[in-house]
C-alpha cells in the first residue's frame, strides 16, 4: 500500500530566457507545492537510516516556474536526501514536460534531510538484480509523487502573475553552522564533527570555515512580493536515523517565514554544505531543533529586511556542463562493487555504496556530463552545484566574483557524493569517507566549473 502524495495548490510560474535576454514586462511567475512524504515502512536515506516509522511533519517539493520570452525555467527544492543519476534526469524530464521546457532548465535541488528518501533508479535496478528489491526506494511511490508534481506544475501555469522586479538580500545567521573539521586528541585534523556529537571536546571547538550569510532572491509584482528563495550553507539535520520523517529545523524555519509573510511563497535550498553542520550548537534533541529553526528564520527575516529591489529588465539563462573524474582507489571499480553485492556477508551500507557506485561509474562510462544551470541577472548570478560540495567552493566563487551577488545551492545532481576541497583531500578526507565518488582532481574540476558559471571562461555550449 502506498499513500498518495497530497497536492496543495499554491502556484506561480516564473519564466526566463535561455541565451536570449528577456526584457522588462515579459515575465510571469507561478509557484507549486506537493507533499512527497514517504509511507510508513519506506526506506530513509536508502535504508541507511532504516524504514520510516512515524511522520512528524509532511515533507514537500516547493518550486516556481519563471516564464519569459523563451522557454520557462523551473526552480524547485525537494525535502528528500538526494536524487541521483537517472532519477535526477527523470525528475527534471517530468517537471520540464509539465512546464513546457527542457531538462537543463529545471534547477532542481535536494534539501538533504536524512530521515527522507534517496533516489537513484539505476542503483535500485542494480540492487534488484542482486535480490534486494525496494531496498533503496519504492519506485511506485516515486512515480505517484512525480505524477502529482506534473499535475500541479501544469495547473500552476494558469495562475501565473506578472513579475516586474527582483530583490536581493543577505544577512548573517548566528549560532547555526560550524565546520566538520576539528583537531583530534593527537593534534591532527579530522572531519569528525557531524550534525550531532556527544563528545563535548569536539562540539566545543571553534566554528571553523563557514559562510555566515544567508542569501535571499525574491520576485516582485510592482511593490508586491510574490516569491522568496533562501539559501544557507549547513547540513539540515538536528537529529536523524530515528525513523521520524520531517523537514527538520530548516523546514520549520521555512514554515515560520511562510506564516510571517503569508503572501510570499517561501522556498529554501541548502547551500554548499558538505562540511558544514550544526554540531557546535546542537544537543541532538527537540529543543535544539526548535532553537536552530528560530535562528535560521531570524536570518531569513534579516535578509528580507535588507532586501533591495531592482527592475527585472534583463535576465539570461545559460546551460553549462562539466565533468568530474571518478574515484580511482581500491574498492571503487565496478567489478569490486559487484563482488560485494554478490557476497551474502556484505553489510547493508556496503551494498548501498556498491549500488550507488555502479550507477555513478555507468554514468561516467556513458560520458554523461553534469549540468550546471545559471541564471544571470546582471548584478547577481544563481547557479546549482552538484552533490555535497564543501562550503569552500561557495566561498571561492564569491572570491572570484566579489562584486556579484551569488546564490549557490548545492545538492543538484547528487551522484558524486562528497566534493571535498583540495585542503580536505590533503588531510585525507576522501580516503576516510565512503560517500566520496570523485578523484583527487575534484578541486581543479570544480574551480573550472565555477569559472564557467561566473562567465570567467567559455565553453563549447555557449
Amino acid at each position: 500500500m502506498y499513500r498518495v502524495c497530497l497536492l496543495i495548490t499554491v502556484v506561480c510560474s516564473w519564466g526566463m530566457s535561455s541565451a536570449p535576454v528577456c526584457r522588462a514586462g515579459e515575465f510571469t511567475v507561478s509557484t507549486f507545492q506537493v507533499d512527497v512524504t514517504p509511507p510508513i515502512g519506506h526506506p530513509t536515506i536508502a535504508s541507511l537510516c532504516g524504514p520510516a516509522k512515524e511522520v512528524l511533519a509532511p515533507i514537500w517539493i516547493k518550486g516556481m516556474v519563471l516564464q519569459g520570452t523563451d522557454e520557462p525555467v523551473v526552480v524547485a527544492a525537494v525535502d528528500w536526501c538526494e536524487i541521483r543519476n537517472k532519477s535526477y534526469d527523470l525528475w527534471r524530464d517530468r517537471i520540464a514536460e509539465a512546464a513546457g521546457t527542457t531538462r537543463e532548465r529545471v534547477m532542481l535541488t535536494s534539501v538533504h534531510q536524512h530521515d527522507t528518501p534517496l533516489s537513484d533508479n539505476e542503483a535500485q535496478e542494480v540492487l534488484t538484480r542482486f535480490g534486494y528489491e525496494g531496498l533503496m526506494i519504492d519506485l511506485n511511490f516515486q512515480e505517484e509523487c512525480l505524477d502529482n508534481i506534473v499535475a500541479e506544475v501544469k495547473s500552476s501555469l494558469d495562475r501565473a502573475v506578472p513579475v516586474t522586479h527582483y530583490g536581493l538580500g543577505k544577512a548573517k545567521v548566528v549560532d547555526v553552522a560550524s565546520n566538520r573539521r576539528v583537531k583530534d586528541s593527537s593534534g591532527k585534523y579530522s572531519y569528525a564533527r557531524g550534525s550531532f556529537s556527544a563528545n563535548e571536546t569536539i562540539r566545543n571547538q571553534p566554528v571553523g570555515l563557514i559562510d555566515p550569510f544567508l542569501k535571499t532572491i525574491s520576485f516582485w509584482n510592482g511593490e508586491m512580493p510574490v516569491v522568496a528563495v533562501s539559501t544557507y550553507s549547513v547540513h539540515p539535520m538536528s537529529y536523524y536515523c530515528r525513523g521520524e520523517v520531517s523537514p527538520d529545523f530548516v523546514g520549520m524555519a521555512r514554515q515560520q517565514r511562510q506564516e510571517a509573510v503569508p503572501g510570499v511563497f517561501q522556498i529554501y535550498c541548502s547551500g554548499c554544505s558538505g562540511d558544514t553542520t550544526v554540531s557546535k550548537y546542537n544537543a541532538g534533541d527537540y529543543d535544539s531543533r526548535v532553537a536552530l529553526a528560530n535562528r535560521l528564520e531570524q536570518g531569513m527575516q534579516d535578509a528580507w529586511e535588507e532586501t533591495k529591489t531592482y527592475p527585472l529588465d534583463n535576465l539570461e539563462f545559460k546551460a553549462h556542463q562539466f565533468e568530474l573524474s571518478p574515484r580511482d582507489a581500491a574498492g571503487y571499480s565496478i567489478s569490486e562493487f559487484e563482488a560485494k553485492l554478490a557476497d551474502p556477508q556484505t553489510s547493508l551500507s556496503q551494498r548501498i555504496d556498491a549500488a550507488l557506485g555502479i550507477s555513478w561509474l555507468n554514468r561516467v562510462s556513458r560520458e554523461e556530463p553534469i549540468d550546471l544551470p545559471v541564471l544571470d541577472f546582471g548584478n547577481a548570478k544563481w547557479f546549482v552545484l552538484p552533490a555535497e560540495a564543501f562550503v569552500g567552493y561557495q566561498l571561492e566563487a564569491q572570491e572570484l566574483a566579489p562584486d556579484t551577488f551569488l546564490m549557490i545551492p548545492g545538492y543538484g545532481e547528487c551522484a558524486p557524493g562528497y566534493l571535498p576541497t583540495r585542503e580536505a583531500i590533503a588531510e585525507r578526507f576522501d580516503d576516510h569517507h565512503h560517500w566520496t565518488q570523485v578523484s583527487k582532481q575534484a578541486h581543479d574540476e570544480m574551480t573550472a566549473a565555477l569559472k564557467l558559471a561566473l562567465g570567467l571562461t567559455t565553453s563549447d555550449q555557449d
